[in-house]
């Protein structure tokens, strides 16, 4: 079981990874578009 908990939570934290950057990218593109 402990395999397969570290699999999950690697995959999760790429997913979470991956979900910030794009929400970064969109809080970038408003910041742009303010100044």
């Amino acid at each position: 079981m402990k395999e397969y908990c570290l699999e999950f939570d690697d995959r999760a934290l790429r997913e979470w990874d991956a979900l910030d950057g794009s929400v970064r990218k969109k809080f970038e593109k408003k910041l742009e578009k303010l100044i």
